[in-house]
């Protein structure tokens, strides 16, 4: 296993166990490896092939950020004679890429973003015999060190809180490619990629403490339903088993948590309209609405 194999799966390590609790995300995909340029100085042409990547990183909660580390192998070109089409080789890269960018959220299921980056790796050729510099018999190979930006794409497509699938577009500017006697040659090498993506943190729903407060999401007193809140502050009941506290009072609200059986709760107000009495609820830090039929004091 090579070094830069080693290392990037000792940071994905590591971000994962830091990003557990702020978005963690991992994933690997397959695709096409391509080479934009072709041609080159050295008198070579390069064919698309078969390349694969595996990424770790986090996506902040609190500003539209991502950071991302992922491994690339842009697979195995064919080098052909720019002249006759012989084959004459092959080349390859393989590296890692460190990214920074800027995620949009799409309704629930969707995320896109775009992101820049830097990638450090090893381009590596090897020259048939007769194709060897002077036509020397011997064949040839090179390993050279690529260093420089990279920029990508894509969008993220959840399944399920956790699972989902991830279309990637990268591509990486001015890396080392054939390079034959006094002749060196640079590249921009591209990868499009499809793949699985794991989300970690953040997926499942959770209650959010709030401030004490009366349901605002209410129409004015002046209208006809519903009721008016009405504050009323006991203490001392508890709810049912599985009772699920909602956002707002209303059936097809969201659930923000679920208590467990025998919960004690204190009922900070009471509400009415087409869908039943509701309370306001608060138990340590989980705050929300809940419905009457689920309270016994």
């Amino acid at each position: 296993m090579s070094k830069a194999i080693k290392a990037a799966m000792v940071t994905a390590g590591a971000l994962l166990s830091l990003s557990a609790q702020a978005g963690g995300v991992m994933g690997a995909g397959v695709g096409y490896a391509d080479d934009l340029r072709h041609d080159n100085a050295s008198g070579f042409k390069s064919q698309g092939t078969l390349g694969g990547t595996f990424y770790a990183g986090y996506r902040f909660e609190q500003l539209p950020l991502l950071a991302e580390l992922s491994y690339l192998d842009m697979g195995s070109h064919r080098l052909t004679d720019s002249q006759n089409s012989d084959h004459v080789g092959e080349f390859g890269f393989k590296g890692v890429n460190a990214s920074v960018g800027v995620p949009l959220r799409i309704g629930r299921m969707v995320t896109t973003w775009i992101k820049a980056g830097y990638y450090n790796g090893n381009s590596d050729v090897r020259i048939d015999g007769l194709a060897a510099p002077l036509g020397s018999g011997i064949e040839t190979r090179f390993t050279h060190k690529s260093t420089g930006a990279s920029a990508g794409l894509g969008a993220d497509f959840m399944l399920s809180p956790m699972l989902g699938l991830r279309f990637d577009y990268q591509v990486l500017f001015e890396a080392r490619d054939f390079t034959g006697g006094d002749l060196e040659g640079k590249s921009h090498l591209s990868l499009a990629s499809v793949g699985l993506t794991l989300a970690f943190g953040g997926g499942q729903p959770r209650a959010t403490p709030v401030a004490e407060h009366t349901y605002t999401g209410m129409p004015a007193a002046a209208a006809p339903t519903p009721a008016a809140v009405v504050p009323v502050a006991v203490q001392g009941p508890a709810v049912l088993a599985g009772t699920v506290v909602r956002a707002r009072p209303t059936l097809d609200a969201g659930a923000s948590a679920t208590m467990a059986s025998e919960t004690s709760v204190q009922l900070m107000s009471k509400t009415e309209n087409s869908t039943g009495t509701w309370w306001y609820v608060k138990s340590g830090d989980v705050q929300g609405w809940v419905q009457d039929s689920q309270v016994h004091q």
